[in-house]
């Protein structure tokens, strides 16, 4: 009594849209096509060869090979950045939001 359910009004709200929607009286909700979206059959990770400053080279959901560099690695005491090659060849599905990294540590996913 004189309370509303956030749940049941959300619930009563979809309801009239999807009605009004197969009344065509608004327009019908766009469907993803099965292309829009990858399908992952497996995933693996790519770890921090040593510990050190990670600074990655590619972004999310973009496509590489197996072997190619994915990021640097870099020491406090080096001039060099190590190169981080790729453990699988697919799409980039996350990647470490820290840049210190440990030895062994999941960097590109």
């Amino acid at each position: 009594a004189l309370r509303l359910s956030r749940d049941a009004v959300r619930a009563g709200v979809a309801g009239v849209l999807g009605v009004m929607r197969h009344l065509g009286m608004l327009p019908p909700l766009r469907t993803a096509s099965p292309g829009d979206a990858p399908v992952v059959w497996a995933s693996g990770w790519t770890r921090a060869p040593a510990s050190g400053t990670f600074l990655p080279r590619v972004r999310l959901g973009q496509r590489v090979e197996a072997g190619e560099t994915v990021g640097w690695l870099t020491g406090p005491a080096e001039r060099r950045a190590q190169p981080v090659p790729a453990a699988h060849a697919g799409r980039v599905l996350g990647l470490a939001t820290l840049p210190l990294v440990y030895a062994g540590e999941a960097i590109v996913h």
